[in-house]
């Protein structure tokens, strides 16, 4: 009978062993959300026909906004390019602190709706998935869309992930 219960008590001491030794919420590498601080949305409009001239672009000083801006002045087919200008000029950004990243994306039809999920933050690289909604019958229209973020310089490296696509942007850090 003393041998079923000092049986069981070992098999309760080492499963308890085994629960404590685990990893701790420190070791392991999960994701968690990103601080407004280190990376927040700036808000463009979402979608806009001039997008399909942007590139992915880091702007890290108030001389690279100027030329960004300078270089889209003479664009044509947007429809409200003066909201976007105004928008990104309008960001209070402390450049020895921040850059703005700006991540432009084509899809092949305007009935696609892309949707960008909160920045999560693993092994100090920054991920940021876009959700895409593929209704069963679409249109024949290219839809160009445009997301915009203030990034800390202290982050390295900013990835979309689009579907099973994943873009990464490197980060300048002065």
């Amino acid at each position: 009978m003393w041998t079923r219960y000092l049986a069981l008590l070992s098999l309760l001491v080492i499963l308890f062993m085994a629960i404590s030794c685990g990893p701790s919420p420190d070791d392991a590498s999960e994701s968690e959300t990103v601080s407004p601080d280190d990376v927040s949305s700036i808000a463009i409009p979402n979608r806009e026909l001039g997008y399909q001239f942007l590139e992915n672009t880091v702007i890290a000083s108030s001389g690279d906004l100027d030329s960004f801006l300078q270089d889209l002045e003479d664009q044509p087919f947007w429809n409200d390019k003066d909201t976007f200008v105004s928008i990104l000029q309008g960001e209070e950004i402390d450049w020895n602190v921040d850059n703005i990243i700006i991540f432009p994306h084509t899809e092949p039809s305007g009935s696609i709706t892309v949707t960008p999920q909160e920045p999560v933050s693993e092994e100090g690289v920054v991920t940021i998935d876009i959700l895409r909604d593929v209704p069963e019958v679409g249109t024949a229209d290219m839809a160009n869309y445009a997301f915009a973020y203030r990034v800390s310089k202290r982050i390295d490296k900013v990835i979309f992930v689009v579907d099973e696509s994943r873009i990464e942007m490197t980060n300048e850090s002065s």
